[in-house]
């Protein structure tokens, strides 16, 4: 009975440990949001013109440089 509880109690720590990494996650996307957002109203043109050509950059070498893939796919997103 006691492996039980300790399995039950494992379960429930890997849960709250995913709950806990998703909303650290959401957090820190809405806050690179909130930043672009300030950003592009200070400086509109210089902002666009920048996530353009780093979009293009990184679509254009997304099978050299993998992990800056994700950054790209949220230029497009941005855009969209």
């Amino acid at each position: 009975m006691s492996s039980l509880k300790h399995l039950n109690h494992s379960i429930k720590l890997k849960r709250m440990q995913g709950n806990v990494s998703a909303r650290q996650s959401e957090l820190s996307i809405n806050l690179l949001l909130y930043s672009v957002k300030k950003q592009t109203q200070k400086h509109p043109f210089g902002v666009t013109i920048a996530v353009t050509i780093g979009t293009i950059i990184f679509a254009k070498y997304r099978r050299n440089i993998k992990s800056l893939y994700p950054m790209a796919s949220l230029g497009f997103n941005y855009f969209k």
